[in-house]
C-alpha cells in the first residue's frame, strides 16, 4: 500500500531525523523531531511514489542507521 510505520524507543533526549530515498538517490520523504525522548511513531507514506525499494537513513543524535524499505 505503500504505508509503512517507523516505531522505536528513545532513551534519552536527542534530535531525530528520518530520511527517505528512491533507488535513484531522490529524497522523497523527511522528517525531524527536536529534542525527542520515549518512544516514537511515525507513518511513513509513499502511496504517491512507485513501487521499488526505498532506503531509509536514520539520524540519531550523531549517530546515523540504514535500512530498506520495499513497496510493491
Amino acid at each position: 500500500t505503500g504505508l509503512f510505520n517507523a516505531e522505536f524507543t528513545i532513551e534519552s533526549e536527542i534530535n531525530i531525523q528520518l530520511k527517505v530515498y528512491s533507488a535513484l538517490g531522490k529524497l522523497v520523504y523527511e522528517t525531524e523531531k527536536l529534542n525527542h525522548y520515549g518512544e516514537f511513531k511515525h507513518l511513513i507514506d509513499l502511496t504517491n511514489h512507485p513501487t521499488g525499494i526505498y532506503y531509509v537513513k536514520l539520524k540519531f543524535g550523531s549517530e546515523f542507521y540504514f535500512t530498506k524499505l520495499l513497496k510493491n
